[in-house]
């Protein structure tokens, strides 16, 4: 398929020879853009295509870049009703002869085929394309060779199928037959991340029914373990009487590499973040409560789980900023001598034995209803430092008061450190603020969005407010001057 010849240095963009002005170029600008409408509408005829939201791109230098879009639609007939059809895109731009893994198309080719027994391809022409001279290539859910089973499990008649002899795990942990009342109505894309990660969102005809998700898995062993580690931490939590739910998979289906969960009541504590700071002062101290309880678990608890540590996140922080390098080459090598001091400063502090962490324990993951606040995502729980998981709340906290515009933010993490025990070893409080300002450049560099016309300037400022954390924990140590004048010289 072709799209209008570009204008644009793509290959030199891709190299990062034009910094943040050359991604946002392809991400945001019209020569781009309208390159990619014409490859849609193309693999889309008859069809009205409406707006292509970019919701998040990741960009390796020298390599490849990576974006996905929301692609709105109205099928023919359909356009004076004014509601689109929604499907998720991923668009690759991957630099000609770099070490890349590439979707196979003899594969893309055998899934669209299933894809269409299963009525799943139409209005769309195909589900991938490519346009070599914008070294682009293009592919749409349903399909996704890395995940298989993902076009069966996008197929409302084929989830019926698989439901409707499927026993469910009840609330006391017993099998529950006839769990689906009524037929499948829709299945909705939740997130779509091929090579990596699949959510799908069934809903039932019968009003009275709550929908049901579905996580993919392409490991039987991730899919196991996932499980396992949400199934004993729910036990755990209803035995220990903890201040928060864990949520408890309905189902797994070995077959399909896929565990089904129930709805979760409520918003994210993080969008209420943005509200009373009275209202969230209960939740923060009962979420602080719920972590140290988990802390405090058997060893049982973090039975199989892989072992984290500071370096080993020093390390995947560092490979994620290696973005910063063409786009913000001073604002990497700050990140890169905080880290070095954080480094040397945790090393110096008391060890402590490691304990079961959930290791993603951010305010996306707490769901809070008027009466409950439920734990969700298990799949990075890990054996390592407590602190881990204090640092990452904090660093959270840090990072939705930026992105807030708001103050409070100490208030916030002191209902937090409340709830978490005053009796808490002192040590443990001092790695947990190291991990605070090594998660919080981590966060800085994964979520502030590449095409956001602000991204220079909130990148600088989580930098900055890292490098606080640490001055302050090196002035409270008396860490050597000298290295703190490196430091200061280092900084933006």
């Amino acid at each position: 398929m072709s799209a209008p010849s570009p204008s644009i240095d793509i290959p030199g963009i891709l190299a990062g020879h034009l910094g943040l002005a050359g991604i946002q170029q392809i991400l945001k600008g019209r020569r781009a853009r309208n390159a990619l409408r014409s490859l849609l509408e193309e693999m889309l005829p008859g069809v009205a295509l409406g707006p292509c939201r970019l919701t998040r791109s990741k960009y390796k230098p020298d390599r490849y870049l990576t974006a996905y879009y929301n692609a709105h639609y109205c099928e023919p007939g359909k356009e004076m009703d004014g509601r689109y059809q929604v499907r998720p895109v991923e668009v690759n731009w991957i630099r000609e002869g770099a070490q890349v893994a590439r979707p196979d198309k003899a594969d893309q080719a055998t899934m669209q085929s299933e894809a269409q027994k299963h009525g799943l391809v139409t209005p769309f022409r195909s589900l991938f394309t490519d346009a070599p001279e914008w070294d682009m290539a293009v592919q749409v859910s349903p399909l996704d060779p890395d995940f298989p089973q993902l076009v069966r499990l996008s197929d409302p008649r084929f989830v019926q199928t698989m439901l409707a002899s499927l026993d469910v795990n009840g609330h006391d942990g017993t099998a529950v037959q006839n769990f689906f009342p009524s037929a499948v109505r829709a299945v909705s894309t939740m997130r779509y991340r091929p090579g990596q990660r699949h959510v799908l969102r069934y809903e039932f005809f019968e009003d009275t029914s709550d929908p049901v998700y579905a996580k993919l898995y392409n490991s039987p062993s991730k899919a196991a373990r996932s499980l396992n580690v949400a199934n004993r931490v729910n036990r755990y939590l209803v035995e220990r009487a903890s201040p928060i739910n864990g949520a408890r998979p309905l189902a797994y289906i070995p077959s399909e590499g896929v565990i089904l969960y129930p709805k979760v009541p409520g918003l994210p504590l993080s969008r209420l973040l943005r509200y009373s700071r009275s209202g969230t002062a209960r939740l923060l101290q009962m979420t602080g409560q719920a972590i140290r309880l988990l802390h405090q678990g058997p060893p049982e608890l973090a039975e199989g789980l892989d072992q984290k540590t500071f370096s080993g996140e020093v390390k995947a922080t560092l490979q994620a900023s290696e973005h910063l390098a063409a786009l913000h080459p001073k604002g990497l090598k700050s990140i890169a001598a905080i880290l070095d001091l954080a480094r040397k400063l945790y090393e110096r502090l008391d060890p402590e034995p490691f304990t079961f962490t959930h290791s993603d324990f951010k305010s996306d993951h707490l769901m809070v209803a008027p009466t409950s606040l439920t734990l969700i995502d298990y799949d990075t729980c890990a054996l390592a430092d407590p602190a881990l998981d204090v640092g990452k709340f904090l660093a959270d906290l840090d990072w939705w008061h930026v992105i807030y515009n708001q103050g409070g933010v100490q208030e916030a993490q002191a209902h937090f450190l409340t709830g978490y025990g005053q009796d808490t070893p002192k040590d443990r409080i001092e790695r947990a603020r190291l991990f605070e300002l090594l998660i919080l450049l981590k966060i800085t560099v994964r979520r502030v969005p590449l095409f956001s016309p602000h991204w220079e300037e909130l990148t600088n400022r989580l930098i900055l407010q890292a490098s606080a954390i640490l001055k302050d924990r090196l002035a409270f140590h008396a860490y050597p001057y000298p290295e703190q004048n490196a430091l200061e010289q280092a900084l933006l």
